[in-house]
C-alpha cells in the first residue's frame, strides 16, 4: 500500500510539465487574435451598425407616415440628410438642399402629422471618426408618376477614416473607405 501512495504523491514529471505548457501556449496562440481586435475594424463595425440603425429608422418613418423622408410632408426638397458632427468632404457632390435627420427621426418637424409615431431613434451621434452620417435621399423624390427617382440608390453613409464621401448615388456598393448601405 505504501508504494501506491508514494506514486500518487510524487507530482508531474518534467516531460508532462513541458507538454502541458506547450499545449497551453498553443491554445493561447489560437485564441488571442480573436480577443485582441484591430481598432480600425471596430470603428468600421460601429459605423455600419449606426448606418443600419439610421436606415431602419428612416424606413419606419416612411412606413408609419406614408411619406418619404426627403422634404416637408414627403414633397421633394432635400437631396441630403445629415446627422451631427463635422461635415465630411465629398469626392463628387450632387447639388441640392441639405436637411437634418433629427427633423424626421427625433422631432416631428417635417409634416408627419398624427401618423408620426417617433422618435424613431433615441439620439443621433457622429460617426467613429467625428463626422456626420449622411443620407442621400434624392432617390426618394417623387417623379410625375409619384414614384422615386429610379436608377439611383438611397444611401446611408459614413465617410470612413479619410473623411471623404466617395460613393456616388448610382454606385451599388460603398466606394473607397466609405461605410454604409443602400435602402430600398
Amino acid at each position: 500500500m505504501s508504494s501506491s501512495l508514494y506514486l500518487r504523491d510524487r507530482g508531474f514529471s518534467i516531460v508532462e510539465t513541458v507538454l502541458a505548457v506547450c499545449l497551453l501556449v498553443s491554445l493561447a496562440a489560437l485564441v488571442a487574435p480573436g480577443l485582441v481586435a484591430d481598432p480600425k475594424d471596430g470603428d468600421a463595425g460601429a459605423a455600419m451598425a449606426e448606418c443600419r440603425d439610421i436606415g431602419a429608422a428612416l424606413l419606419r418613418y416612411q412606413r408609419h407616415t406614408g411619406m418619404n423622408p426627403c422634404g416637408f410632408a414627403g414633397a421633394a426638397g432635400y437631396t441630403w440628410l445629415q446627422g451631427p458632427g463635422a461635415a465630411p468632404s465629398f469626392a463628387s457632390l450632387p447639388k441640392g438642399e441639405v436637411g437634418h435627420l433629427e427633423w424626421f427621426l427625433i422631432r416631428n418637424q417635417m409634416g408627419g402629422g398624427k401618423a408620426w409615431t417617433g422618435p424613431y431613434l433615441d439620439d443621433l451621434r457622429e460617426d467613429p471618426w467625428g463626422r456626420r452620417y449622411v443620407v442621400y435621399v434624392r432617390a426618394w423624390w417623387p417623379d410625375d408618376a409619384g414614384q422615386g427617382d429610379l436608377g439611383q440608390q438611397a444611401w446611408v453613409l459614413s465617410a470612413g477614416p479619410d473623411g471623404i464621401v466617395q460613393t456616388r448615388p448610382d454606385d451599388l456598393v460603398p466606394a473607397g473607405d466609405d461605410v454604409g448601405l443602400t435602402m430600398d
